[in-house]
């Protein structure tokens, strides 16, 4: 575990404020692929005097977002919130940025979506296929994307067991809006676990055969196809139409089956 992430995960469980002003005194660590000297949001975020000037809620964001996918990719605060980072004047650099709670704020609940969709096109194509993105235009319950993956500073992964308790902010007997939901997505993601095994397996496999100076083009190819596809199904689990969901993982698990079964066959068989 790199010192980054220990530092993400330390600060939940004591006082998060000597840590926090550890990363302001000691500055960028870890392998970071960008530099934020140019930024005047996170220049500034990160100091000690902007910190303490901040109300206590807002007060460790900078490490949420320091130790998220987002930090580290280098998607600055600008790029979701607005503002000027070249700006040094905090009155010039917060030009344009508003409250999540003004209607025409990027990061409006009902905004959120098309924010996240400028870089994750994908997935934001589908999402609006879906009935969550018009309910949630009509201004009925309806999530977005931070009800699923935590607020933009610090993003996560869904996973099977943090889906049911998010689903059943809506999916429950008492709004008896489709109870069932919670445990079948829960099913579903953990059908994409399984995909994700076999194709580490069928890949082990194929390995296994070059080792022995085998091509395996066929189980090459139908690896490759059930890889690509499964990097796709995250943009269909989007839709959340969760039978079409299902029966791609199917089919995705069905293709690493078969390019296993072949590599094995050809090393131990052949």
């Amino acid at each position: 575990m790199d010192l980054k992430h220990f530092l993400t995960i330390f600060t939940h469980s004591i006082t998060r404020r000597p840590i926090f002003l550890l990363l302001v005194v000691v500055g960028p660590i870890g392998g970071a692929s960008w530099t934020w000297a140019s930024n005047s949001c996170v220049e500034c975020h990160r100091q000690v005097e902007t910190i303490q000037d901040l109300p206590a809620w807002y007060q460790d964001l900078f490490i949420h977002w320091y130790g998220s996918v987002h930090g580290e990719k280098g998607i600055t605060c600008d790029q979701c919130h607005g503002g000027d980072p070249q700006q040094s004047k905090k009155s010039k650099a917060h030009l344009g940025v508003l409250s999540s709670k003004k209607l025409k704020s990027p990061i409006y609940f009902k905004n959120i979506p098309e924010t996240c969709g400028s870089c994750h096109s994908g997935v934001f194509q589908e999402f609006k296929k879906g009935l969550h993105y018009q309910n949630l235009k009509k201004d009925r319950l309806a999530p977005t994307c931070t009800t699923c993956h935590g607020f933009q500073m610090d993003i996560q992964a869904v996973i099977p067991l943090r889906i049911v308790g998010r689903c059943t902010i809506c999916h429950n007997i008492d709004q008896k809006i489709k109870p069932e939901v919670p445990d079948i997505a829960k099913q579903a993601l953990a059908e994409s676990e399984k995909a994700r095994k076999k194709i580490e397996l069928a890949q082990f496999m194929i390995d296994l055969g070059k080792e022995e100076g085998r091509e395996l083009k066929e189980a090459k190819a139908l690896l490759e196809d059930s890889r690509g596809r499964l990097k796709k199904s995250g943009e269909l689990w989007h839709r959340f139409h969760l039978d079409e969901f299902k029966k791609e993982l199917d089919a995705i698990q069905n293709l690493a089956d078969k390019a296993y079964k072949l590599a094995r066959s050809a090393i131990f068989e052949g």
